[in-house]
């Protein structure tokens, strides 16, 4: 049977697929098809694995499928101080490092088991800084010229090229003064370049006043934006 092109049939005959896709049909009415995803392979510096990304695809952020280390090869024995909302970006920069078999040492503020499940962290030497709580890794944030220097010190001195971790800046300020903590950070930061061992000090933008930040910022190496997940 022949079909009248202007039957109700043929007029309810359902239409080619293709024809209906709007990425096709925009395509036919003369607009650019969508760009295809470039993907480039990047290898783990920590584990070896190779990692496929799209192009573009910050590998300071980016994890490795295999090990679940950053992807980003970071340069040793600097000083680092990383501007971000959140201190991950430097626990997971650390991370990196330490997991290449390098000693590491974290002062943080959150209770060390926390901070080890939650990044993950090798067999590192964790302190707390409380005064809520004294034990042999317990560190009172006022006494900073003498516990928390003399952990530091002790550290870097016996694991030259080591790495650390100093979480607390903020919390260290309110506990002393910020011209105090700046000359430990200064104090800890040429300790630190004699014995290449690489440092990561996380901040938040807003957590010190505009004129101490630039003076915070100048006492480091490399000074690193973090931005949002």
């Amino acid at each position: 049977m022949t079909l009248d092109p202007t039957s109700a049939l043929a007029q309810q005959a359902p239409a080619n697929p293709a024809d209906t896709d709007p990425v096709k049909l925009g395509w036919m009415q003369g607009s650019p098809p969508p760009p295809e995803k470039r993907m480039v392979t990047v290898q783990c510096p920590t584990c070896g694995e190779i990692n496929v990304l799209e192009e573009g695809t910050d590998v300071a952020r980016a994890k490795c499928t295999a090990c679940g280390v950053i992807l980003k090869d970071i340069a040793r024995a600097y000083n680092y101080l990383l501007i971000g909302d959140e201190p991950h970006v430097a626990y997971e920069w650390f991370n990196s490092v330490v997991r290449k078999g390098v000693p590491g040492l974290c002062m943080s503020t959150t209770f060390p088991e926390k901070v080890r499940r939650e990044y993950g962290l090798p067999d590192v030497e964790l302190y707390w800084v409380s005064d809520t709580n004294p034990g042999p890794r317990t560190l009172d944030p006022k006494r900073l010229d003498f516990e928390i220097m003399r952990a530091l010190s002790n550290f870097v001195k016996n694991n030259k090229g080591g790495a650390m971790v100093l979480d607390g800046i903020e919390y260290l300020v309110v506990e002393n003064s910020f011209d105090r903590v700046l000359r430990f950070v200064k104090k800890v930061n040429d300790l630190a370049s004699v014995h290449d061992v690489t440092m990561f000090v996380p901040v938040t933008p807003t957590g010190l006043g505009p004129e101490e930040m630039t003076l915070l910022r100048k006492e480091f190496d490399k000074v690193e934006t973090v931005a949002k997940k």
